[in-house]
C-alpha cells in the first residue's frame, strides 16, 4: 500500500513537472512572438517616421530656396536698372535634388505641378535674355521676370501647407 502511494505521487510529479515545462514552453513562445511583433511594429513606425522627416527636410529646403528667389526676383524688380536686374538669378539646388527623388511623390500633386512652374525653363531663357539684350529688352524681361515672380509666390505656400498636412510627423 505505501509503495502505490509513493508511485501515484512520484506519477503526479513527473505529471506536474511536465506540465510546468510545457507552461514555460508556451509562455516563453508567446513572449517571443508578441516581442517581435511589436519590435516590427516599432521598426516599421520609425522607418516611416525617418522617411518622412527626410521628405520634411528636403522640401524645407526647396522652401527656402523659394523664399531666396522670390527676395532676389523682387530686389531685381525694384531697380529695373540696378545691377540686381541685371545679374538676377533663380537658385535650384535643392529643388533638383528634390525632383530626383521618392520624397517628391509624397506631395499633393497641385503642389508638385505648381513648384514645376516655379522652376520652369523658361526662367532661365528669361534671364539668359535678360543678360544679352540689357537695357534695350528691358520692359519685356521685367513682364517675364513678374510671370516667374508670381508662380514663385504660389508654390511657396502649396508647399508650406503639405510640409504641415502631408508631411507631418506619423
Amino acid at each position: 500500500e505505501m509503495g502505490g502511494r509513493a508511485m501515484t505521487y512520484r506519477r503526479k510529479e513527473r505529471i506536474a513537472f511536465w506540465i510546468d515545462q510545457i507552461i514555460i514552453v508556451v509562455v516563453t513562445i508567446s513572449s517571443i512572438w508578441f516581442a517581435s511583433r511589436i519590435g516590427y511594429r516599432e521598426a516599421v513606425r520609425f522607418a516611416r517616421y525617418e522617411e518622412l522627416r527626410k521628405a520634411r527636410d528636403q522640401m524645407r529646403a526647396v522652401e527656402r530656396e523659394l523664399a531666396f528667389n522670390e527676395f532676389a526676383l523682387r530686389r531685381a524688380l525694384d531697380n529695373w536698372v540696378s545691377d540686381d536686374f541685371q545679374n538676377v538669378y533663380v537658385a535650384q539646388h535643392a529643388f533638383d535634388r528634390a525632383k530626383e527623388s521618392d520624397e517628391i511623390y509624397l506631395l499633393d500633386p497641385d503642389t508638385t505641378t505648381s513648384l514645376v512652374e516655379a522652376y520652369d525653363e523658361e526662367l532661365r531663357k528669361s534671364f539668359a535674355q535678360n543678360r544679352e539684350q540689357g537695357i534695350v529688352g528691358i520692359r519685356f524681361a521685367a513682364l517675364d521676370l513678374y510671370e516667374h515672380l508670381e508662380r514663385i509666390e504660389e508654390a511657396r505656400p502649396r508647399l508650406e501647407k503639405d510640409i504641415g498636412v502631408q508631411l507631418a510627423r506619423p
